[in-house]
């Protein structure tokens, strides 16, 4: 505990470097000086503590354009060092205005206002870029030290894994996947890109590892398109895809969700190995003439091309179209395309809640064996209601009623009683 004494002649040194931790106790040591009757006891106003108490309330504000930061705090939000490090860059005369004048530590600048050896700064907060990311690089945080491979962070310049917020990946591609990454420190666009409700489609090229045509073909273009493919290990079945044969080996899938390794599981399915995967386009952005490793800063109109691609229902209809001419697919698919649509609208939104989805005929999910394509057999171009025998029904009903009988279920109940009857 501070002495009187301290405290009537020392307060103006604890003053200066009052944080919002120790302000309350600076207070309560200046009233004790006046109780005292301290002489040497000078009142400092509260308005003065909660100044250097909030000192620091920028620290983690963004370089936002048209926002006055202190000079150290833009230079250390936009990744160029720590604050200490920036502070030397002011102090040295190599962060000036644009004018050439000096700055001091402290100073309150406007982003454009500022520049560092004589060079503009990186573009301010929001910042999205688009890489092609080469096969071999991981998709993870830049100060991830479980991972000893090289991160995608190795392929842009050190200051962008250091800015303040995070420029982070807009999704992910695993270290086999090559292609098209967006990465942005705008959270909200990360989740607007991200949500299967947005309807972004995402176009990858595949190579498989043996050949894949004819009657086969048909048959896995009907199932990714169908929205009833259930992976192994998953709980609800996807939204539909779609399949375009390039060739034998090659083909393009557009998807407009991100689970993991989904095509690589799609493929495996239906018993075929992708051997490389790259992606091409997100949305209405293609990766274009952009050199692998390589990476650009992304417009205002590249931005808005993200969301100027094919809706949800084109897809699926151009998908189902293609599946039904080509394959010869059975009369009840193609009449009920539209009804197909409106169960692929009701699985996105069951997908985003972690349901299962429900036909509009049943209330029930229908399973398709891994390996077992419909229609694949010789001979067999529509298999029909042959199929149904093969595959496992599993009852939505059934999994809620075998965790209401558990022990966990029943004590949860009795908790919530509790509380209800606490609050009443």
């Amino acid at each position: 505990m501070l002495s009187r004494s301290c405290c009537a002649s020392g307060h103006k040194n604890v003053g200066l470097h009052a944080s919002a931790v120790g302000a309350a106790r600076l207070e309560a040591c200046v009233l004790r000086g006046w109780l005292h009757g301290s002489v040497h006891a000078r009142p400092i106003s509260l308005q003065s503590v909660q100044v250097k108490a909030k000192a620091d309330d920028d620290d983690d504000e963004p370089a936002v354009a048209g926002k006055p930061l202190r000079v150290e705090r833009l230079l250390a939000n936009l990744g160029y060092g720590k604050r200490k490090e920036c502070q030397i860059l002011v102090n040295k005369g190599r962060a000036t205005r644009a004018n050439g004048d000096r700055l001091k530590v402290g100073d309150k600048v406007l982003h454009s206002d500022v520049v560092l050896d004589g060079e503009g700064l990186d573009p301010p907060y929001p910042l999205t870029i688009m890489l092609n990311k080469p096969v071999g690089y991981v998709v993870t945080t830049p100060d991830d030290d479980r991972i000893p491979d090289p991160k995608i962070y190795d392929l842009l310049p050190y200051r962008f894994g250091r800015r303040r917020p995070f420029l982070s990946s807009v999704g992910r591609l695993d270290k086999e996947t090559s292609g098209l990454l967006l990465l942005t420190d705008d959270g909200q666009l990360v989740h607007k890109i991200n949500s299967p409700k947005k309807g972004i489609w995402k176009v990858y090229e595949v190579t498989l590892g043996a050949p894949l045509a004819g009657k086969d073909a048909e048959a896995a273009e009907r199932k990714f398109a169908s929205g009833t493919l259930i992976l192994k290990g998953d709980l609800t079945p996807l939204l539909p895809a779609k399949l375009v044969m390039l060739g034998e080996n090659k083909a393009q899938v557009s998807i407009c969700e991100g689970r993991y390794h989904q095509i690589r599981r799609m493929f495996a399915s239906i018993g075929h190995e992708v051997v490389k995967l790259q992606r091409q386009s997100v949305g209405g952005l293609s990766l274009g003439d952009l050199p692998e490793s390589e990476w650009r800063f992304m417009t205002q109109a590249d931005i808005e091309a993200v969301f100027s691609g094919p809706s949800t229902e084109e897809f699926i209809a151009a998908s189902r179209a293609s599946a039904a001419g080509t394959s010869g697919a059975p009369a009840r698919l193609k009449a009920s395309s539209s009804e197909g649509q409106q169960h692929s609208a009701a699985a996105a939104a069951k997908t985003k809640a972690g349901a299962p989805s429900r036909g509009s005929s049943s209330q029930r999910v229908v399973v398709q064996k891994e390996g077992d394509i419909p229609g694949s057999r010789a001979g067999d171009e529509d298999s029909g209601s042959g199929d149904e025998e093969d595959t496992a029904v599993v009852v939505e009903s059934s999994g809620t009623k075998r965790y209401k009988e558990t022990e966990r279920w029943k004590r949860r109940r009795e908790a919530l009683k509790k509380m209800v009857a606490a609050a009443e």
